[in-house]
């Protein structure tokens, strides 16, 4: 039987670090709502799609530890995880939420490079994060003891793929969209302009650093613990919140750089292309 603290107590610290990104999230949705109002509607309804994602996550992990914390206080026992509705959602809708966001980014790639070979790569790594981790979802919801589940060889190997694939996805799109920026930026003429590039350069980077170091501390800790310390809950519990919120700070960097595209309407075009959806 798993101890409640290895169970509840990352899960609580996971829920509590959530509430302060989903809070972020929600400063920032209405930021890009009130500022690019006349973005695509495509961009638009993505970004409303993210915020019922986030909502309902959040509202299901919520419930999910208070379901959790009444029942071990109750019988002294610690439940089974596959049997909360409000667990299951969470397991439904993170991958979803990180799929939506990696989804933008290999778009942006595309938009850049407009070659269709580093797409493909990684709608490709894209697939397999996506297949792989609902058929870990489904794996859960049909489980009936939560020990045997997580001690599985080939779940883990399923674990594996799904958040390997999310980290190699991450980093794929990184550095190309980085490799493209230099290129661009070494053609570009006026000091304010390569000043732009270069905080595009150091935005991409760090977005790409910040989703994988998530990703990769879920992987390790699920395939390091154990199938009894459920510690890897806490950063499974933000990972969604983490992808939200880079998605929307991409969108909304526009407004820092619009002072910065003095010259030709070349160049200012390729760095509104590296941040923007329209």
């Amino acid at each position: 039987m798993l101890r409640p603290d290895l169970l509840i107590g990352p899960a609580l610290v996971g829920v509590i670090f959530n509430a302060f990104l989903t809070g972020c999230f929600s400063v920032q949705t209405y930021v890009y709502y009130t500022r690019y109002s006349s973005d695509r509607w495509e961009f638009k309804s993505m970004a409303s799609l993210l915020a019922i994602f986030e909502f309902v996550k959040f509202a299901s992990e919520l419930y999910g530890i208070w379901e959790l914390t009444v029942a071990v206080v109750e019988t002294g026992n610690t439940p089974l995880v596959t049997t909360s509705a409000a667990m299951k959602i969470v397991a439904l809708l993170t991958p979803l939420t990180d799929g939506t966001v990696q989804s933008f980014f290999i778009f942006r790639l595309w938009r850049i490079s407009r070659s269709l070979a580093p797409a493909l790569v990684g709608i490709l790594l894209l697939v397999t994060s996506q297949v792989s981790g609902y058929m870990a979802v489904a794996r859960v919801f049909n489980a009936t003891s939560e020990l045997v589940l997580a001690s599985e060889v080939s779940m883990r190997i399923i674990m594996g793929l799904a958040f390997g694939a999310r980290v190699m996805c991450d980093g794929w799109t990184s550095a190309f969209v980085v490799l493209y920026l230099r290129s661009i930026r070494q053609t570009v003429r006026f000091g304010t302009e390569r000043s732009a590039f270069g905080k595009l350069i150091l935005w991409t980077v760090e977005t790409g650093v910040r989703t994988s170091i998530v990703t990769a501390v879920v992987l390790v800790t699920y395939l390091v613990c154990g199938p009894t310390n459920y510690v890897w809950m806490a950063p499974f519990a933000i990972i969604g919140s983490v992808y939200a919120n880079v998605l929307l700070a991409t969108m909304n960097g526009r407004w820092i750089l619009q002072g910065h595209w003095a010259g030709d309407e070349e160049c200012r075009s390729k760095g509104v292309n590296a941040l923007s959806p329209t």
